[in-house]
């Protein structure tokens, strides 16, 4: 009996070979670099968006809304933040997916 306890306790003491708190990881550091460089180039894209005059022009003269006295028009093209900002999504998107199909699904 003593024994088989010994040899359980010997299991739980034999740890996985893992990163301790006060190493460092960069594989974290990498994708939070990612992630600040993702926020600063959308947030340069968007404050970016809209301030050339031909941007603003309102081909036609038409407007799909007037609400309280707020000229809305509907058409024209996306900006290029939008644009990133779907990209960026749909590759999330797509490398959930993926990941989820390689290693299966895991809860």
């Amino acid at each position: 009996m003593e024994t088989s306890i010994m040899g359980i306790l010997a299991q739980a003491s034999d740890l996985p070979n893992t990163i301790k708190p006060w190493q460092e990881n960069w594989v974290i550091d990498a994708i939070l670099l990612g992630f600040t460089f993702l926020f600063i180039l959308l947030i340069w894209l968007w404050a970016r968006s809209g301030r050339s005059k031909r941007e603003n022009e309102l081909p036609f003269e038409r407007t799909s809304e007037d609400f309280a006295g707020t000229v809305q028009a509907a058409y024209g093209r996306l900006p290029a933040f939008l644009i990133v900002l779907y990209v960026v999504v749909l590759v999330a998107i797509a490398a959930y997916v993926v990941n989820g199909i390689i290693t299966g699904v895991k809860y």
